[in-house]
């Protein structure tokens, strides 16, 4: 403990330095309360200055005994020591248990639960990990949020005008490259297809690059769903769709999911904006518990930097594997091994994976295996090597979590031996 006790000494040390350079250079110090003030002296300031680093060194020094008796009864030799962490006040970094709820400014609520209770970490960036901070146990706030730090600026780009009627013929002509990224695979004649949920489709003939398709749509047909009604008519070999769409209704197209607010007998508009974007909410917010970062300073994520031997070590393990592919000069892969995966919520999950962390850049068979486009790509794969997410791009602690927890709750089937599509070895 020798050499840790040296580093902690100097920690106490330029700790000192900066108390040092940080004092007050006034020679006047005013103190008030509710009734009087006060003029103190020059030399009383400065009693004040020496009192105030004597409380600091001390509360260090305790931090510090407090840090190496932890160590040594842990059998450690490292130390670990918060010099600001105050007990009891949530602070950046700190785990928190909340219970909140959102509201409109006329009192309606946002969501269908009375309380959520969420558990996050404290700092920078998402308005409930900011609002928490400074907060105690069992306090309770209300702030009003704005829209942008809420469910976002409304934007007039984010609505989209559609048909209502829409035409095909009945007999079609596709290529064969078409139809495969649509159905993955090729089809055999007089194979019956679904092209539209309306009617089905009739392969007639597969002529090599070509394939005739009729669509067996009925005349007069009409469907009623949430969407709207739907008519389907037939003349002179072309079929007409027409969706006489509800007002208020869900629509989806894509990966976009919106609200129809406005339709007539030609078209209907569409706002993919968030229902309650340009709102300011109201928050009502209160602290159930708090875990201090430093509880959590000597958990580490074990990164194995082989990719085939994490696959081996995860296999006899029979664990799933988080694979980071990166590349050295990627500024958003430094920032995500700095911050998500120091987030204590991921450093929990420590002895639930395998963590990979593998050079794609500089090795090239691995971004051509897993068909990787940008950095970074994670990976989360089953004991087997069976890919079960891949995400590319940064990722936030709070994206990343569910993603790792619906994994480990979820029963994944367990083999002797890697399927043909596992990642394993390459």
């Amino acid at each position: 403990m020798e050499l840790n006790r040296i580093k902690i000494i100097g920690i106490a040390a330029v700790f000192m330095s900066l108390l040092s350079a940080c004092s007050p250079q006034s020679k006047k110090l005013v103190v008030a309360d509710d009734a009087t003030s006060k003029n103190i002296t020059a030399g009383e300031t400065e009693k004040y200055d020496a009192a105030q680093k004597n409380a600091r060194v001390a509360e260090i020094n305790q931090k510090i005994a407090a840090a190496v008796e932890k160590a040594r009864r842990e059998g450690r030799t490292n130390v670990s020591v918060y010099l600001d962490e105050q007990s009891g006040i949530v602070q950046p970094g700190d785990l928190v248990e909340i219970s909140y709820k959102l509201s409109l400014e006329n009192g309606v609520q946002v969501s269908s639960e009375k309380d959520k209770v969420k558990i996050l970490t404290a700092g920078p960036g998402a308005v409930l990990a900011r609002e928490t901070i400074g907060m105690k146990v069992k306090q309770k706030k209300r702030s009003v949020i704005e829209p942008k730090d809420a469910f976002g600026i409304r934007k007039e780009e984010n609505t989209q005008v559609f048909p209502a009627n829409r035409t095909m013929p009945v007999d079609m002509q596709v290529s064969a490259e078409v139809y495969k990224k649509q159905f993955n695979g090729l089809p055999s004649e007089n194979d019956l297809i679904q092209i539209t949920p309306y009617f089905k489709s009739k392969v007639l003939k597969v002529d090599g690059q070509k394939i005739i398709i009729r669509n067996l749509a009925e005349d007069g047909f009409v469907q009623n769903k949430s969407i709207g009604q739907t008519t389907i008519s037939v003349k002179d070999a072309v079929i007409t769709i027409s969706l006489e769409a509800k007002k208020g209704a869900s629509f989806a197209t894509g990966e976009k999911t919106g609200r129809i607010i406005e339709a007539d007998e030609k078209s209907f508009l569409v706002d993919f904006n968030h229902p309650y974007a340009g709102k300011k909410m109201i928050l009502d917010l209160e602290v159930l518990s708090i875990t201090k970062a430093s509880e959590f300073a000597d958990i580490e994520l074990e990164w194995i930097e082989d990719h085939d031997q994490g696959c081996d070590i995860a296999y006899k393990e029979k664990k799933n594997t988080v694979i980071m592919l990166y590349a050295d000069w990627c500024g958003w892969c430094k920032k995500m091994l700095s911050e998500t995966f120091e987030d204590p919520r991921i450093k929990m999950l420590a002895d639930q994976f395998v963590w990979i962390k593998a050079n794609s850049d500089a090795d090239q068979s691995l971004k051509e295996f897993y068909g990787q486009d940008g950095f970074p790509l994670i990976v989360l794969s089953d004991y087997q090597g069976k890919i079960l997410k891949k995400m590319e791009g940064f990722k936030s602690a709070d994206k990343l979590l569910p993603e790792l927890e619906m994994i480990l709750n979820t029963d994944v089937a367990k083999a002797d031996t890697r399927a043909d599509t596992n990642v394993g070895t390459k």
